[in-house]
């Protein structure tokens, strides 16, 4: 199955997806919200590749926080923001 999880996610490595940004001024400086849009193509797309191989798929946005459980059956992909300004499928992924 890996051999295959690398060639799924290589399909989509660095492919951009749909992103907006919200700044949100608080008493300790500006914090920026990153979004991606539900109708995102190229989300779409790998979840339902990712979901046909029985996993599932977690998306780490810049300044996500999240649990650190342990899955086996999911993918944790980053989306990174380029210099130009575009957020794009990160270059890597892992399994929990």
């Amino acid at each position: 199955m890996a051999s295959n999880l690398n060639q799924v996610f290589n399909k989509f490595a660095g492919k951009e997806v749909q992103a907006t940004e919200t700044v949100h001024q608080t008493k300790f400086g500006p914090i920026t919200e990153v979004d991606i849009s539900p109708a995102d193509k190229v989300l779409t797309e790998l979840r339902k590749a990712i979901h046909d191989m029985g996993l599932t798929l977690r998306v780490w946005l810049p300044g996500t926080f999240g649990t650190m459980d342990y899955q086996p059956n999911r993918v944790n992909v980053n989306v990174d923001k380029g210099a130009d300004g575009k957020y794009r499928i990160g270059s890597n992924f892992n399994m929990g």
